[in-house]
């Protein structure tokens, strides 16, 4: 992307911007060519709602290539927020996104309503690069736990407000909705990204097959508000998308980055208790595994960590007979609530740094080591 302020200038407003009561994370003054680091990318792939149960799930299919057996290295990741035992998006991706426990609902504050940097701003501090790839809209409470700073999720304006000024390189969401014309026929929104050098595609899916090369930088945005539901769109659109931002992220840049890669609609096949469409799901977060373990395997010095904010519907599989001195009975997915559980999730992590993630850990936990890895 342009970047108009130096790496100085650029921690000099962090400073000011998180100077709260009680202080925040500091911001390394360092670049990445001042040190020397093992993992130099890092793929964050983000299952929304996504428990062991539903990786589970993934056996049922009779699948030729599970990835989630590719990745070695696991940890169960506790996520509850500062106020609730049951944490919802907002907290939770700004756990991970933040390193800072905040109460529900909030986007990039700690639970005193201080605003805390994320992944965005750090990337963009110490001269990495920084992508989003989601199935919703880039306001959505997940994607904008990267950018955003906002007392309440549902502040569609304000966040996207805090879009305009993210320094994100890359971003592939739903949410063109977002720039649609004024009664005048502009967009203030869209003539900013314009004018700070973005390369922006609206409500046009197909030009993810013909980006040109020499971009660098891209808002692409190919429906009004999400993609279309699971059963309504194309398999493997989400794998499509973050294989085009790795081949964006990954030229040229020396300096490494940060992509943060969410499957959102496992969680809206599970608040509806969608069994048929959270296979579909599954299916779509593990050939974008498979897209991000091909990139890893090419580029040394990549680390990919696949995790959940929270797990949804409290899915159990169960045999359909309790008598188990018989036979296979087969099995029913059996739902337990409607919303969110507070169960630990899973945590797979494969490549560079990768045996850093064992056990039990914290969602700001996951944070702080990717922040250590990273160097920022």
């Amino acid at each position: 992307m342009k970047r108009f302020f130096s790496v100085a200038i650029a921690l000099s407003l962090l400073t000011v911007l998180y100077g709260c009561a009680g202080g925040s994370d500091s911001v390394s003054d360092s670049t990445p060519s001042d040190r020397t680091r093992e993992v130099k990318n890092v793929i964050f792939i983000v299952g929304d709602g996504m428990g062991i149960a539903q990786v589970a799930a993934l056996n049922e299919l009779g699948m030729d290539t599970n990835a989630f057996y590719m990745f070695p290295q696991t940890a169960f990741v506790s996520t509850y927020s500062a106020n609730n035992r049951v944490t919802d998006s907002a907290a939770g991706g700004s756990a991970l996104f933040t390193g800072h426990k905040t109460n529900n609902s909030v986007l990039g504050m700690d639970a005193d309503s201080c605003n805390v940097p994320n992944f965005a701003e750090k990337c963009e501090a110490a001269g990495l690069k920084c992508g989003i790839v989601t199935l919703c809209s880039f306001t959505h409470a997940t994607p904008a736990a990267m950018y955003a700073h906002n007392i309440t999720r549902h502040d569609d304006e304000g966040i996207a407000d805090d879009f305009l000024s993210s320094g994100l390189d890359v971003v592939f969401t739903g949410g063109s909705g977002m720039f649609a014309p004024d009664e005048n026929g502009g967009n203030a929104r869209l003539d900013s990204l314009k004018a700070m050098g973005y390369n922006v595609v609206l409500d046009d899916y197909g030009f993810i097959g013909s980006i040109p090369e020499e971009w660098d930088n891209i808002v692409f945005l190919p429906f009004k508000k999400h993609f279309p539901d699971t059963d309504e769109r194309r398999p493997g659109m989400l794998a499509e998308c973050t294989q085009a931002a790795l081949e964006i992220l990954g030229k040229n840049n020396p300096d490494g980055f940060l992509l943060m890669v969410e499957e959102s609609q496992i969680d809206f096949s599970c608040h509806d208790h969608l069994t048929e469409s959270l296979f579909k799901d599954m299916e779509e977060i593990n050939s974008t595994m498979l897209v991000a373990k091909k990139f890893a395997d090419s580029h040394p010095g990549t680390l990919i960590i696949v995790t959940a904010d929270h797990e949804t519907g409290g899915l159990t599989i169960a045999s359909n007979d309790s008598d188990f001195n018989k036979g296979d009975s087969g099995i029913d997915y059996r739902w337990s609530t409607g919303g969110h559980t507070g169960i630990y999730v899973p945590l797979f992590a494969y490549g560079a740094g990768a045996e850093e993630f064992h056990g039990i850990m914290d969602n700001t936990e996951v944070h702080r080591k990717v922040c250590e890895l990273l160097g920022i």
